[in-house]
């Protein structure tokens, strides 16, 4: 904001002043103001100004106010040449005076923040997937797991009962050894992809590090449990096809 003043002795005369400075610090004071107006209704005020705004939804807003008096509070109209104008209203010698503020610059710089705002949301919330996903099968890590464990944890101090399974693989570092890690690697995925599909959408299944899996079944009894857990064991120690060999882990 940027006022001008030149100095005569102890008196300031007003050279130059912006229209938002002036609508908030000097309509109460000053004892002329230009385009006073006086109306019944607001509805009937705003429909001259139907080829500047046109069927923009706070205009409308406007046409359909039959209120009298000024406007109670600031409003933002958006014209049809794209551009923003801020208006205020207030009570002025038996009738009301409206400043305009062309503020499309502001509004651009506005939604320009909130596109990025939203932007760094979605980075935001990528970064932490990463951090709390493992980069091999896909299943939620270790941190997530912990995380996921605790919420379950003080739902069952409410009642609500839980399961969890961990699920160690025999014979993996055997597998490593003989065939290498990418056939290692290989195992892995699927057998996580076999854990996802005898579980529920609502289960979380996560790898712990190495050939170390876990199982938390939220809302589940042990009968539940049980059966979950044979299904896993009868998914798991079906044996893998990897390329032109079959490969059996167990747990």
């Amino acid at each position: 904001r940027r006022v001008l003043f030149r100095s005569h002795g102890e008196a300031g005369d007003l050279v130059y002043v912006n229209a938002r400075f002036f609508s908030e610090k000097f309509l109460r004071v000053i004892t002329g103001v230009p385009n006073i107006q006086t109306r019944q209704g607001r509805g009937d005020y705003w429909r001259k100004f139907e080829e500047i705004f046109g069927d923009a939804p706070e205009y409308l807003a406007l046409l359909g106010d039959d209120s009298a008096g000024p406007l109670p509070s600031p409003v933002t109209l958006r014209a049809r040449t794209g551009k923003f104008f801020r208006i205020e209203e207030q009570s002025w010698q038996g009738g009301i005076a409206s400043v305009w503020t062309d503020v499309s610059e502001l509004v651009e710089q506005e939604n320009a923040l909130q596109v990025a705002h939203a932007e760094l949301e979605v980075l935001n919330t990528r970064l932490v997937d990463l951090a709390e996903t493992d980069a091999l099968t896909g299943l939620p890590n270790r941190r997530r797991f912990q995380a996921a464990l605790n919420e379950a944890q003080a739902r069952v101090g409410d009642g609500t009962p839980c399961a969890v399974g961990v699920i160690d693989l025999d014979f993996f570092k055997a597998v490593n050894d003989r065939f290498g890690h990418d056939v290692g690697d290989a195992v892995l995925v699927e057998l996580a992809r076999r854990l996802r599909s005898v579980v529920r959408e609502e289960d979380t299944v996560a790898r712990l590090g190495g050939d170390e899996f876990a199982v938390m079944l939220p809302k589940s009894n042990l009968v539940r449990a049980r059966r979950v857990a044979n299904r896993i064991l009868k998914a798991l120690g079906e044996s893998l096809e990897i390329g032109d060999l079959r490969i059996t882990c167990g747990t």
